[in-house]
């Protein structure tokens, strides 16, 4: 592993503040993929929100609108004649799902520990230690007492840990309690026990949650009556040191959810503190060692002013223009910790809040929005060599697909699976919310993902038996789903998605109607290629050793392809057209960029095949900006990856400035439509890894998009595509050596280094299965 030692440097693995934190943008992430921990750091009042992956309202319903197959012709015609109002409302009465939404994720309650006695305290510290995923405070009483708090979730053990001391004996005197503002009740389990017992609204599940307290000195207590509403309260008086435990479980996976609870906190109370908080570190750290960065604009220490700084005042400084490389370090460490923290194996994939969450009903429901966030959170996962942690969203979707399947039928008269632009924990597939849920295109979207998770690791298993299958699925409904178009409209012959919709964005017709939905729409046709494409792949690999497999479901795909509209240049913007037809659009400003999936995640247009092309993404991107788009975080991300991918540093920096300087909260969630979101940043990182190496076009290219601003820093670890692994440092703009482990590899790929320094010429050594590259 190759590291370049940086003395003196600002702490990139650790988030602190000298205040707890008065509001949740404020208070720390904690989480196993499973659980999850708000953690406030109180000094009298101590709270920490809690969740569990499975608490979610209602339950699974047959929403699918089953007049849709009937009226499609129907709707078809109409907007192949240009009756996009007729077309609309009889989209809208026919396929958008009934009941017209789904249920949302829920908070599982508040742990709150209210000290006993007033405390008067100085010396304040507040941290986030992800290297190690651990919370924690500390501060001195008025009276020279020292206290110190840590908490962390454990995947080994299944809970999570408050851990409470003092330097000096007797000195923890609290009340504890465990509550939910609705739908639970507190009671007492045992006499170190509280439990809480509750099931959301609807036909939502059935949960237990529950807190052992394990004293050490002092007394304990818990109070059988309740002193307001549902609580239960238990007292800790005079204790040198106190411990938590914490779980919950419910129905939705786990029928037997109670036992379950409390048999998980016996098991990790025999553990004790010490071997809790070691198995966890070890566990984590398995994860978070793989993977190193640091970016540093120049050889200078920060002074020790700088170095002093906490997390926020270091973020007042970047949103007043002062943006440096080392925050964006501490940034991507950040995703990664969050990233472990929210998506494991044998858990549910991670939803637009990760597994964190305050509110009985979550904005967008916190749920799976499969039009760009959920894909989005994990477009990092594999380059940060945390392979594992993209299960969870590859069994999600082997568990929706049934659905899928219900819903293809029942609205489209097709085979195959389809999923539309939401969804939640019970595979819920049909269009929602309104006419801008028809939107079919989400499952092969997530079907790429199973395509790059074969490209990182080259598992042939993993491909014949999980991927394709559901690949294939997906692009059976997309094939039976594609329709000719007619004479008389502007690609006669052509195969197109109809209805098709550009996601959430809409366009004034030339006769003045205002429209969602129409046929052919560019991201339809750049999706279709791209999973089309990856499929015609996947059966060459697989049919290695036998001629005959899939020939004519081949064949098939082969002629559809050929009969796709191509990609266009607007007349009036001179950027990619969005629609078959050069519409006007009613938002110029729009927040999505779905005409561009081509460039990325997909490879369909590339700066070596498509230079045309490529060059007129850019002026997409430009059209916006002249008409007053200000960005949102996710929005922002997804363009600093195209402009990476088009190879302008500066661009894709300026992007990520942008974000950083207008859209970060004080915890460093991102701040989308006025609401946190945790893979906004997960696309921060993914354009970060883009401009440092790409590997998506049949060739590794090193330093593609490296901006002047990044002038030295190492990376160690970084999966690429055909089963690299990479280790690099750079400096002054220019690569100094790298190393790629080659171990996995199946067929080599060309290695590319592009620097600050254009005429530089580089060798690259082949010793076994390392490659290494360095100047010539």
């Amino acid at each position: 592993m190759i590291m370049m030692v940086i003395h003196n440097k600002r702490k990139t693995d650790e988030l602190w503040y000298r205040h707890p934190a008065e509001r949740w943008i404020e208070a720390l992430p904690v989480g196993n993929g499973r659980l999850g921990g708000m953690v406030f750091g109180g000094v009298n009042r101590d709270m920490l929100q809690l969740n569990e992956e499975t608490i979610w309202a209602g339950g699974f319903q047959d929403r699918n609108n089953h007049k849709g197959g009937s009226a499609l012709k129907e709707i078809q015609n109409l907007l192949f004649c240009n009756e996009i109002d007729k077309a609309s409302d009889l989209a809208k009465q026919t396929m958008v799902a009934d009941p017209i939404r789904f249920d949302s994720y829920q908070m599982l309650g508040d742990l709150t520990v209210q000290m006993l006695d007033t405390i008067e305290y100085v010396d304040y510290r507040r941290h986030l230690d992800i290297a190690n995923a651990i919370a924690g405070s500390s501060f001195k009483s008025s009276h020279g007492t020292s206290y110190r708090r840590e908490y962390f979730c454990s995947a080994a053990d299944q809970v999570l840990v408050a851990r409470y001391e003092s330097d000096q004996s007797e000195q923890l005197s609290f009340s504890i309690s465990l509550t939910r503002v609705r739908d639970a009740i507190s009671q007492k389990v045992s006499e170190d026990t509280i439990g809480l017992l509750g099931k959301c609204e609807g036909e939502g599940v059935s949960f237990c949650g529950a807190v052992k307290i394990l004293c050490e000195g002092g007394s304990l207590r818990i109070n059988n009556r309740r002193r307001t509403g549902n609580e239960i309260t238990a007292t800790v008086t005079k204790a040198d040191r106190v411990t938590l435990l914490v779980t919950a479980f419910s129905d939705y996976s786990t029928p037997d959810y109670q036992a379950k609870c409390h048999e998980t906190l016996m098991k990790a109370c025999v553990k004790g503190f010490k071997t809790l908080r070691n198995d966890h570190i070890d566990e984590y750290r398995s994860y978070y060692d793989r993977f190193k960065i640091e970016l540093t604009g120049n050889e200078s220490e920060n002074n020790e002013e700088e170095r002093e700084e906490t997390t926020f005042e270091w973020l007042k400084k970047i949103r007043n223009g002062n943006l440096d490389p080392e925050f964006i370090s501490l940034f991507v460490n950040y995703n990664r910790y969050l990233l472990i923290s929210s998506s494991r194996p044998g858990c549910l994939p991670s939803n637009l809040q990760g597994v964190w969450n305050d509110q009985l009903w979550a904005p967008f429901e916190s749920d799976y929005h499969t039009n760009i966030n959920l894909q989005m959170n994990y477009w990092p996962v594999e380059a940060f060599n945390l392979e594992e942690c993209h299960t969870p969203l590859f069994d999600w979707m082997k568990m929706i697909e049934k659905h899928g399947s219900l819903t293809a039928e029942a609205l489209y008269k097709a085979r195959g699976w389809v999923v539309h632009h939401a969804s939640d924990i019970w595979g819920s597939t049909g269009a929602f919310v309104g006419t801008f849920g028809i939107w079919p295109m989400g499952a092969a979207w997530l079907c790429r993902h199973l395509y790059e998770h074969y490209c990182y690791n080259m598992d042939i298993s993993f491909l014949k038996n999980v991927a394709y299958p559901l690949i294939r699925g997906s692009l059976r409904f997309l094939l039976d789903f594609l329709v000719k178009a007619p004479e008389g409209t502007v690609c006669p012959g052509k195969l197109v998605c109809c209805p098709s919709h550009s996601p959430e964005n809409s366009f004034i017709t030339e006769d003045g109607q205002t429209g969602l939905i129409t046929y052919g729409s560019t991201m339809d046709t750049e999706i279709i290629h791209d999973i089309g494409t990856i499929c015609l792949e996947i059966i060459d690999i697989l049919s290695a050793d036998r001629e005959e497999f899939e020939s004519t479901f081949k064949k098939e795909i082969m002629d559809a392809l050929d009969l796709l509209p191509p990609i266009l240049v607007s007349k009036q913007t001179g950027g990619i057209q969005e629609w078959a037809q050069d519409f006007n659009e009613k938002s110029p400003d729009h927040r999505h960029v779905s005409h561009l999936y081509g460039i990325y995640p997909g490879k369909m247009i590339t700066m070596k095949n498509n230079p045309d092309l490529s060059k007129a993404a850019g002026r997409s991107i430009d059209w916006k900006f002249m008409n007053g788009y200000d960005g949102q975080g996710w929005s922002l991300s997804w363009i600093a990856c195209i402009w990476a991918r088009l190879q302008e540093p500066e661009r894709a920096y300026n992007a990520l400035e942008n974000i950083f300087t207008n859209h970060i909260l004080h915890n460093l969630f991102i701040n989308a439509h006025g609401i946190p979101q945790v893979g906004d940043a997960q696309g921060v990182s993914a354009a970060v890894l883009e401009m440092l190496a790409q590997s998506h076009a049949g060739e590794i290219v090193l330093l593609p998009s490296l901006p002047g601003i990044w002038k030295q820093g190492t990376i160690s670890g970084m999966r690429l595509r055909g089963g690299y692994t990479l280790d690099m440092i750079w400096k002054d703009g220019s690569l100094v050596t790298a190393k790629l482990n080659a171990k996995n590899v199946r067929n080599p790929l060309p290695v590319i280094v592009q620097n600050a320094e254009k005429n530089k010429k580089y060798k690259v050594i082949y010793e076994g299965e390392l490659i290494i590259v360095v100047p010539a």
